[in-house]
């Protein structure tokens, strides 16, 4: 999505990297423990990222995102094996964000998981992960009809909203609070680019 460099699995220049996940494995991306600033009140956590996801049927294979080990997505899943051929396939760059407020302890700190659990048979392209990211959503003031003025707004929260959106999800942060659109981890600057193999 952005700059030359993604976490994927199965990446890398050599014959026998081909980008797919392999038969059999248990795969796990994990972010460092993430520890944020004090909060206001009402303050919401999201989670956001860009993603590029092919994976089976979740009747055979399974991808999900967790935080704090409690599960937030997995794809669609079949009931039985006969009609389980719904494949979940991004075909371009996907935004997602997840409100994970109530998954935040009171030490204020959340890691992030993301998975990929795949039975014997197909296989297909799995993870494609970029531009992780943690943000501090303000809660959007209470407004009286007639006043539209908030300069005597001492908050220094104000009411003036910006919005990232796209592929049917939302995130929102203060334009005058800069510091609640947290960068919390460079999370393809800090970790190597090859996503290792599953030791079996």
């Amino acid at each position: 999505w952005s700059g030359d460099r993604v976490w994927g699995n199965d990446l890398a220049l050599e014959s026998n990297w081909n980008g797919a996940y392999q038969a059999e494995v248990h795969n796990k991306l994990s972010s460092p423990e993430i520890v944020l600033p004090e909060r206001v009140p009402g303050d919401r956590i999201h989670i956001q990222f860009r993603r590029w996801l092919n994976v089976e049927d979740g009747f055979f294979d399974q991808a999900s995102v967790a935080v704090n080990e409690t599960e937030v997505w997995t794809q669609f899943a079949s009931m039985d094996s006969g009609d389980a051929d719904l494949h979940h396939q991004d075909r371009h760059w996907a935004l997602r964000s997840y409100d994970v407020t109530d998954l935040v302890a009171d030490d204020d700190s959340l890691r992030i998981d993301w998975e990929i659990v795949s039975d014997g048979g197909l296989q297909m392209g799995g993870w494609n992960l970029d531009d992780v990211r943690v943000l501090l959503v303000p809660e959007e003031p209470e407004t009286t009809s007639g006043d539209d003025d908030d300069s005597d707004d001492d908050s220094g929260r104000g009411s003036d909203i910006i919005s990232a959106s796209g592929c049917t999800c939302s995130a929102s942060a203060h334009r005058s609070r800069p510091g609640l659109m947290l960068l919390m981890f460079g999370l393809l600057a800090l970790l190597p680019r090859r996503r290792r193999r599953a030791v079996r």
